[in-house]
Formats: C-alpha cells, structure tokens, sequence
C-alpha cells in the first residue's frame, strides 16, 4: 500500500491497482493530483518501477438550491441542477488557469442566474465590467461555450490564455450577454 495526500494506492501482483479516497476529504481540499511511484519486483529478482497518476475528476452535482461550488485543480464536470448556482475559482496556483482543471459545467443557465466568479483570478483587474475583456474570451465550439481567460489582461506578459470552462449545450453570443454572470456577487 501506498499512501498519498489524499487516498491509498493499493497494488497487486500483476500490476493491478485499486485507489481509495480517504474518509472525510473535501473536494474543495483537492488541489493537486496524487502521484505514486512504485516497483513491481518479480519472483526471478527483475523489477519495474512506474509513475501512476490518479486524476479524481471531481464530478460535481448540485441541489434544488442555490448552491456554491468551487473548482479544483482537476478537470471538474459540474451539474448543478435547478438554482442560481455559483462556480467559484479560486488562486490555487500562479500558473495561467490559477492551478484550476479545465472544466465543464452540463447544465449552466443564465435564466436560472448562474454564475462564474472568477475574481480571485484576474491580476490587476480593477473590478469593472468595460475592462473584463480584457480577462475573459468565449468562443463556441461544437454546440457549447468555451470561456478562456488570460489571467494578466491582454497587456500583461505572465499569463497566457487558457480555457477555463465549457458550458454544454449552451450558445452565449458575446461577453456581454455572460458579463452579468461573471461580475455579480451574491
């Protein structure tokens, strides 16, 4: 057996594995993906060594209420159900997505009053709605939304533009038509 940050990793003989995630974690505690390395020695004295990563992909699934939720650092799939749910991202790493997955949201409605808070993100941003394009892109691919951000605006050098979610199904026009969704607080 071995232990990581957030389960045991078990091993047979034949290189089989089963993982299991320890009592009492918290999604929102996920923050990185678990990373084993181990070797496999045979009877005759020969060994294997090899690196296993465990994505737990979060699958994330709301209530009747309104529900908030927070991304980790894997590729979450939220659905969320009725509500005006809140997806928030927080600073989990200073890399161009925060440290957060690339994820996808199956269910998000902007009649509902859905939203994305992606504040604690955006570096420099001073708050207001006329400058977060300079943050935020979508652009739709295949029947759904996808919403890239440059973390630093597009006059900074750090960041560089990643996607940030994929809302399914859903065909938002512009910016705008989303801006509400992206600047409120609750």
């Amino acid at each position: 057996m071995l232990y990581g940050e957030y389960g045991i990793l078990t091993i047979n003989g034949q290189g089989g594995y089963t993982y299991q995630l320890n009592g009492g974690v918290n999604t929102d505690a996920i923050t990185s993906k678990e990373t084993f390395t181990y070797t496999l020695i045979s009877s005759d004295g020969g060994s294997s060594t090899a690196n296993l990563t465990i994505d737990l992909h979060p699958q994330i699934a709301g209530s009747v209420n309104d529900d908030s939720v927070h991304s980790t650092a894997y590729d979450d799939t939220f659905s969320m159900g009725v509500g005006a749910d809140t997806l928030v991202y927080n600073l989990l790493a200073d890399d161009n997505t925060g440290g957060n997955g690339s994820d996808i949201w199956s269910d998000f409605s902007v009649a509902q009053g859905d939203h994305i808070d992606v504040s604690a993100l955006l570096v420099g941003w001073n708050g207001s709605s006329d400058t977060l394009g300079n943050y935020i892109t979508l652009s739709y691919v295949g029947g759904n939304t996808v919403v890239s951000i440059d973390r630093d605006g597009t006059g900074g050098n750090t960041h560089q533009p990643a996607t940030l979610i994929t809302l399914q199904g859903v065909h938002i026009n512009s910016l705008d038509e989303l801006i509400d969704t992206i600047t409120r607080t609750k």
